[in-house]
């Protein structure tokens, strides 16, 4: 569900950015508006008992850091799989 989320926020925020016409070079403001936007429901969901304890298990905080790798994460998939912002009306 988080990467589900993290997904739909992405492409929401390149689409915005196509439609605006800015695409290059804007990696940094696309990721602090999808952390913006998806962050605390993102937090939320990783804070649920069964997954916070088992990222406290690895070590992991949640925390900003934590989010922009994920989202970088989620973004790197993304570009793999080369799936085009506008591909997902």
């Amino acid at each position: 569900m988080t990467a589900s989320l993290l997904q739909q926020t992405i492409l929401t925020v390149e689409q915005n950015y196509a439609a605006a016409k800015i695409q290059n070079g804007t990696g940094t403001q696309k990721a602090a508006a999808v952390l913006a936007l998806s962050g605390p429901a993102v937090t939320s969901l990783l804070a649920q008992p069964a997954i916070a304890g088992e990222l406290a298990k690895a070590g992991i905080t949640v925390d900003s850091e934590y989010l922009q790798s994920l989202i970088s994460a989620v973004v790197g998939i993304l570009n793999v799989q080369g799936v085009p912002p506008a591909a997902t009306t």
